[in-house]
């Protein structure tokens, strides 16, 4: 059995627990297993297993989910913080990678362009 912690969308549970069915709306939500340590974000569609990188995903909560485009593979997911920063994951399904982007200004611009925009992993990004 998972639990929420409704002020912050962040489920916790079990290996074994049933992640949580979410909406679009949801997207960067995530759910830390205790046992076996490992965290996932919600993208919107499906549950993603995030790098190890649990202190500086932390530091990202203060992101908010702006676009999703899930027309096509890759899959666009736009988040933007009170200063305008920001950051566009590239969910590449066919591949099974997970890729992004980041910037301090022009989001409206970027994600106009994200099919152009350099995507690296998390560790290169952040």
């Amino acid at each position: 059995m998972s639990v929420l912690l409704a002020s912050e969308r962040k489920y916790i549970g079990i290996s074994t627990d049933t992640k949580p069915s979410l909406t679009r709306k949801d997207a960067g939500a995530r759910f830390y297993e205790s046992d076996t340590r490992r965290e996932y974000i919600w993208t919107g569609i499906t549950w993603v297993e995030t790098p190890e990188q649990s202190v500086v995903l932390e530091s990202l909560d203060q992101y908010h989910v702006n676009d999703i485009d899930d027309d096509a593979d890759p899959m666009y997911f736009g988040m933007s913080d009170k200063d305008g920063n920001w950051y566009i994951m590239e969910w590449n399904d066919a591949n099974g990678t997970l890729r992004y982007a980041s910037g301090t200004t022009g989001y409206a611009a970027n994600w106009t362009g994200r099919a152009a925009l350099t995507y690296d992993y998390f560790h290169e990004v952040f």
